[in-house]
C-alpha cells in the first residue's frame, strides 16, 4: 500500500473508531526520543499480558524516521502486537526477532537496520501517524484481534525478556539518488532513470516492486581505476547486477558477490570497464535475465559466482528486454566508487560561459565552474571528454570570454 494510503488508513481508523474502548493498564514509557528505550527482564507468567504505552511524532517512510521494535531473552517464545489509542490493531508479530522472539519495523525502508539473528529492519509494519500507541507483550500462544485492544494468550509458559524500542531518522548520504524521486526506474536504456545532480555517485537506493521488475540507470564512470558497485549487505532479496555501455552492449554481470558466490547479492568491479563515459547499470531479482530483440540471452546462467563479460549466445547484442520468472521484490541499495552523476543531466548547465545558470555571463561563474572543478564533479567536464582535466578550463574561459556560448 503507497505511504499516503497506509498513513490516511491509519488517521481514519483513529478519527472514525465508532466506540471509546477503555485502554488498558499499561507501563508509560513517555515520548520516545531518539535511540534505544528499553524495558529490562520483563516477566510475562502464563496469559497474563504485560502493556506499555508511547507517544510518538510521524514516523514515515517519506520522512526517514524510523521505530523499530524487538524482544531479546536466552529463552522463551514472545509475540507482540501494537495498538493506537482507540484500541485498533497495527500490526502483530511472532517470530521476526531473533530465534522465536518478535520484531516490528515502522517507517524508513532503508537502508535497513541489522537485527542480529532476526529480520532486518525495514519499515515493513507500514507508517504511524503521530499520537499514542499501546504495545501488547505475550508468550506464544497470543491472538492479536484487530479491535478493541482484544489480546488473549493461551500459553502456559513463564518467561523474562527485555522489550527494546529504538527510533531515529535515516538521513539519506548527499550523494545517494533514491529511485522514488522521480518514479519507478524503466528497465531499458531508452527508459532508463537519469540520477538528477552533480559531482560523485556515491549510492543508488530503490525498490523492486514486483517480482518481474528491473531497474535501470544511467550513471557516468568518471574513476574507472576504483569503479564497483555493490548490494553486498544492503539488500534483502537475491540480486543481480548488470552493466551496459552507451549502446545498451553488455559489459559485465555478477549474480552471486565473487569471490566464491558468498552469499545472494551482487558485486561488479572495472575489471571488463576499459574507459570512463556513460553507463547503464540495472538490477533485478534472479533470475531474470538480459536478452536480445529475438529474446536470446546476452549472458549464459552459470557460474554464478563470478564476474562476468558477456558470454550468451547473444553476446554481442545490445540489451533488448528481459526474460526468466523470479519470485522477489523488495528493497535494495547499490553502492558505487568511481561513479558521478550523468554529465549534461538537469543540474549542469547547457551552456559553460553561464555555469551558475543564473541567465548571464559574470564572475559568480567563475567561482562556480572553480568550485566544481577543484571537486572534480562531474558538470566541471565542461569539454564533454569524459572527465575533469585542465582542457576543461579552457574551454570555460573561452565561452567565457566570448560572453556566450553562441
Amino acid at each position: 500500500m503507497p505511504t499516503f494510503a497506509r498513513t490516511f488508513a491509519l488517521s481514519a481508523a483513529a478519527t472514525l473508531a465508532a466506540a471509546a474502548y477503555a485502554q488498558p493498564a499499561a507501563t508509560d514509557l513517555g515520548t520516545l526520543g531518539q535511540g534505544e528505550t528499553r524495558q529490562s527482564a520483563v516477566p510475562v507468567a502464563g496469559t497474563s499480558i504485560v502493556w506499555f504505552s508511547f507517544e510518538v511524532p510521524a514516523i514515515t517512510n517519506d520522512n526517514n524516521r524510523y521505530l523499530d521494535i524487538f524482544t531479546e531473552a536466552t529463552a522463551g517464545d514472545s509475540e507482540i502486537g501494537l495498538y493506537d489509542s482507540a484500541g485498533n490493531l497495527i500490526a502483530s508479530d511472532d517470530d521476526d526477532g531473533a530465534s522465536v522472539r518478535s520484531a516490528l519495523s515502522f517507517g524508513a525502508e532503508f537502508p535497513t537496520r541489522p537485527l542480529d539473528g532476526g529480520v532486518a529492519h525495514n519499515g515493513r509494519d507500514g507508517d504511524l501517524v503521530p499520537g499514542t500507541y499501546y504495545l501488547a507483550l505475550g508468550n506464544f500462544n497470543t491472538t492479536f484481534l484487530p479491535t478493541a485492544f482484544g489480546v488473549t494468550s493461551a500459553s502456559t509458559a513463564n518467561n523474562t525478556f527485555d522489550l527494546v524500542l529504538v527510533t531515529g531518522e535515516q538521513v539519506p548520504p548527499a550523494d545517494r539518488w533514491i529511485e522514488g524521486n522521480t518514479g519507478d526506474a524503466g528497465d531499458l536504456p531508452d527508459i532508463a532513470q537519469t540520477p538528477q545532480g552533480s559531482g560523485t555517485l556515491g549510492s543508488i537506493a530503490g525498490s523492486i516492486a514486483q517480482a518481474d521488475d528491473v531497474d535501470m540507470y544511467e550513471i557516468e564512470i568518471c574513476d574507472v581505476a576504483s569503479f564497483s558497485a555493490t548490494t553486498s549487505g544492503l539488500a534483502s532479496i537475491d540480486t543481480q547486477l548488470w552493466l551496459f555501455d552507451a549502446n545498451g552492449t553488455g559489459v559485465a554481470f555478477n549474480d552471486d558477490t565473487p569471490p566464491g558466490g558468498v552469499g545472494t547479492q551482487s558485486t561488479l568491479s572495472n575489471a571488463f570497464v576499459t574507459a570512463n563515459g556513460t553507463y547503464y547499470l540495472a538490477i533485478s531479482t534472479y533470475d531474470r535475465d538480459a536478452v536480445d530483440a529475438l529474446g536470446v540471452e546476452i549472458w549464459a546462467d552459470t557460474p554464478f559466482g563470478e564476474e562476468r563479460a558477456p558470454d550468451g549466445l547473444a553476446a554481442a547484442n545490445p540489451v533488448a528486454g528481459w526474460a526468466g520468472v523470479s519470485t522477489a521484490s523488495g528493497n535494495y541499495i547499490i553502492q558505487l566508487a568511481g561513479a558521478c552523476f550523468p554529465s549534461g543531466g538537469p543540474n549542469c548547465p547547457a551552456c559553460a560561459a553561464d555555469y551558475d545558470q543564473s541567465g548571464g555571463v559574470d564572475g559568480q561563474d567563475i567561482g562556480a565552474f572553480f568550485n566544481d572543478w577543484e571537486a572534480g564533479a562531474q558538470c566541471a567536464d565542461v569539454d564533454g571528454s569524459g572527465g575533469v582535466d585542465g582542457d576543461d578550463i579552457g574551454f570555460f574561459f573561452d565561452r567565457w570570454q566570448a560572453g556566450g556560448c553562441n
